[in-house]
């Protein structure tokens, strides 16, 4: 999720964003996993570059949106970082997970993790995200998690590598993370916005992709 100097939550952020000091890099610590059938795990993070740990309420806050749609089944995290978003997902009942970090040492304490916390439900590739979206996928994900580095401006392109080569299928809900509702804005009017808050200087919205849509938000 973005630059090291907005830490204000659960991911570290690749290869992406300031240098984290010398005395934190390559350390670890833990984080918590808060609802489901997990609830109370913790996950073991590296203190990477460019660490912006998505806040436990920001977490809270999603998943409740989330709650009101059912067939959830497979998830994409195009900034996994820590992975977090993803294993709370499977926690609540998403049954695949793909985990993209560009980030190797990341990618590999992503790894680990799974197959120790949710064997068999989570395929992590350590790639470039915007490379790695140019493909088309085997089968379309119905959940999206779009939470870039903060003023990297990869929200927008990963927004439509993700519309355009088919790694949506109509109805998705995705979840898109920014240092400002103007970045948002630049999301594709096919992410018809549903829901949106603010937490401190962070902007995040529930938007469901709709293949033609106007991107206006539904009444509420």
């Amino acid at each position: 999720m973005g630059a090291g100097k907005r830490s204000t939550g659960d991911r570290a952020r690749g290869q992406y964003g300031r240098p984290a000091p010398a005395s934190v890099r390559g350390a670890s610590h833990e984080i918590r996993i808060i609802g489901g059938s997990l609830r109370g795990r913790k996950i073991k993070v590296l203190s990477a570059p460019g660490l912006r740990p998505t806040t436990d309420r920001i977490r809270e806050t999603v998943f409740n949106w989330l709650m009101f749609r059912e067939g959830l089944t497979r998830s994409i995290d195009v900034f996994a970082g820590t992975g977090a978003m993803s294993f709370e997902a499977v926690s609540r009942g998403v049954g695949h997970a793909l985990m993209i970090e560009k980030n190797p040492a990341n990618a590999k304490m992503i790894r680990e993790e799974a197959a120790k916390l949710v064997p068999g439900k989570a395929e992590v590739a350590a790639a470039d995200a915007l490379v790695y979206l140019r493909q088309r996928p085997r089968e379309p994900f119905d959940l999206a998690f779009l939470d870039p580095p903060f003023e990297c401006g990869l929200l927008a392109p990963a927004a439509k590598l993700l519309s355009e080569n088919g790694w949506l299928r109509d109805g998705a809900l995705v979840y898109a993370e920014a240092e400002s509702d103007a970045v948002l804005e630049d999301l594709p009017e096919c992410f018809v916005m549903l829901k949106e808050s603010h937490a401190g200087q962070v902007s995040y919205r529930l938007c469901e992709f709709r293949s033609g849509a106007s991107g206006e938000a539904e009444p509420s």
